[in-house]
Order: C-alpha cells, then structure tokens, then sequence
C-alpha cells in the first residue's frame, strides 16, 4: 500500500490536544510528521521543525525522533503548531478506517499503514484511528532501524 492522501484543509486537532508552537525550518502543511532539528535553531535558540523521515540517515533526524503531527500549515521560518498528544485528532487522511494503526513513512512527512513499515524504518506509531476521521494521536516510536 501507499502513503494515505492528506487533506490538510481536514486536519483539527481537538481542544484536549496538547501544543508546542515553533518555528518551521520548510514549508510544512498541516497534518504533516515533524521532527524538531536541533541543528536549526529560531532567534531564541529552540529547535526549528523539519519533515520527519522513517528511513532518514542524518544523524539529527535519527536522534531527535517524530515530535508529532503539524496543526496548520506554514512557509519557512513561519510560525508552526504541532500536536505531541490528542485524544481525538481529526487526522484529514483518506482511506483510514476504525481500528487502522498508522505510521510516519519513510516519505518525509507523510503518514503510511503499519503493514506498510519496511526493514530500514525506525518504527514510529503516529495514530491508532478511532473513527474514519479521526484518532488517538499518540508517538510511540523506536529510534534503532527495523
């Protein structure tokens, strides 16, 4: 199978989400898999947010690990807010049904089945789908390589 479509115009994080707000170091759309790079850093020394890769071999982006889901959309160094944890994420994603586990792919910033995790991925659980729009938004991830 292939990444989900993503309809970032869809994506809403619920009010019992929990938000950290930074900087984007690239365009990033909402309902995107970030990673904060700790290489880039905004104008009062915090890490910017980049596209999270599964399979990435820069050193950065294997130990900072997923951070979340990006909450809206923006251009580079433009102000961005992530979803670390949400009860009832509304994910903008096609094709997901209740029950689906879902999981960052190995395409920079985009969300994939978990049947869909290959040998090199460093495994990281983004969504467990509670309805046909959305889910239980929860990282859990391995930072070593299947």
């Amino acid at each position: 199978m292939a990444d989900l479509t993503l309809t970032s115009a869809n994506v809403a994080p619920s009010d019992n989400a929990v938000i950290i707000s930074g900087i984007a170091a690239a365009a990033i759309a909402a309902g995107q898999t970030v990673y904060e790079d700790t290489s880039t850093l905004d104008s009062i020394g915090r890490p910017k947010f980049r596209l999270y890769d599964a399979n990435a071999s820069t050193p950065t982006v294997m130990l900072s690990g997923l951070c979340g889901i990006a909450a809206n959309t923006a251009g580079i160094n433009q102000p961005l807010d992530v979803a670390i944890s949400d009860p009832a994420f509304v994910h903008g994603l096609s094709v997901v049904t209740k029950g689906d586990i879902l999981i960052a792919s190995a395409t920079p910033g985009a969300i994939a089945p978990v049947a869909d995790l290959a040998s090199g991925w460093r495994p990281a659980v983004v969504l467990i789908a509670t309805s046909v729009t959305a889910g239980v938004l929860a990282i859990a991830q391995n930072t070593t390589a299947k």
